[in-house]
């Protein structure tokens, strides 16, 4: 140990006047004390889950002073969503053809029965045909044939489309200072001193969403065609051309003799049936975790170890009084 630092703690001693009794029990000096502080800073900001740990401090051979720190942002999330498209599509379509071909006529519209004769004698009529011969043509007889044509369409447009994002914002902005002022001897004492301070901050968010949408289309068709059709003349039919000849079908004609085509009765079903689900969803989550930590430790430790320091320290306030004695009198002769 240095002269100069030998006198230092002697005047900065606990007893000491006047220095030493202001550094232990007024204010801790500069000029009596080593000041060792430690600082750790982080400033962050991220959008995942954040974990720091660890010390800060100083550590001597009779003293350790500490300041542990623990900071914890976590988001947990569970998130559950449901579209579902349900079509139910039902179509009915009845024709019903309902033909009575009567070869006998009522009275009241031939009295006379000769249409009726003509019918059941299967009159025919003669008619010059397109290639210059002459044929005889079927009069009556034809009975009407139906023709019937359902026709049914669905058209279907599904479609479901789901977003979901999500957003997790953690900032922190955390200090921890571990300041140390150490007064008197640097010989370590054969007491152990241990200063801690714990700091733990611990933030979770916990989200748990559900939902469900569910789009339900339920369609019923249901058409029904009915045709009640009495004839009672059974006209054959025949094509022609433009000057009046008859067009000769070789599969209906037999030598001279043509049979005719019988009318036709057409039943048209159309059903044309549209369905359209859209099922657009979107949901979004921000959670925002902000955390501001401050944390000062400040330890001051008084050591007298040094027996030599306390013997010159007394000696030294002896001094300190004679001078202030003798200064009092000096101020006192001087008053009188």
């Amino acid at each position: 140990m240095t002269i100069g630092r030998f006198f230092r703690d002697v005047i900065c001693a606990p007893y000491s006047i006047p220095i030493g009794l202001i550094n232990y029990n007024v204010q801790t000096l500069g000029m009596c004390s080593e000041t060792v502080k430690k600082e750790l800073d982080i400033k962050e900001s991220t959008e995942h889950d954040v974990l720091y740990s660890g010390s800060v401090g100083n550590v001597r051979p009779d003293l350790s002073s500490l300041s542990e720190y623990s900071v914890l942002n976590q988001a947990i999330q569970n998130i559950l969503t449901k579209a579902s498209n349900r079509s139910s599509k039902s179509a009915v379509a009845n024709t019903t053809f309902n033909r009575r071909c009567s070869p006998i006529l009522p009275l009241e519209e031939d009295p006379d029965a000769s249409y009726t004769v003509d019918l059941q004698e299967n009159k025919t009529e003669k008619r010059i045909g397109t290639d210059g011969k002459l044929y005889e043509l079927q009069t009556f007889g034809c009975c009407p044939v139906v023709e019937q044509t359902t026709n049914i369409t669905f058209i279907t447009f599904d479609n479901i489309s789901e977003e979901d994002y999500e957003n997790i914002y953690n900032e922190i902005d955390l200090h921890v200072e571990n300041k140390l002022s150490e007064t008197g001897s640097s010989n370590p004492s054969s007491s152990r001193m241990s200063v801690l301070s714990k700091m733990d901050i611990k933030n979770i968010l916990k989200q748990n969403i559900k939902s469900q949408i569910d789009n339900v289309s339920n369609q019923v068709v249901e058409v029904s065609m009915e045709i009640d059709y009495t004839d009672r003349y059974q006209r054959c039919e025949y094509d022609f051309d433009e000057n009046g000849y008859l067009m000769v079908d070789k599969t209906n004609c037999n030598n001279d003799l043509c049979s005719g085509n019988s009318k036709v009765i057409k039943q048209i079903i159309e059903i044309e049936a549209l369905s359209k689900n859209i099922i657009n969803t979107s949901m979004g989550l921000v959670m925002e975790n902000i955390n501001k930590v401050d944390s000062k430790t400040d330890v001051t430790v008084n050591r007298i170890t040094n027996y030599r320091v306390i013997v010159v320290s007394l000696l030294w306030n002896i001094i300190v009084i004679f001078i202030l004695m003798k200064l009092f009198g000096m101020f006192l002769r001087r008053i009188n």
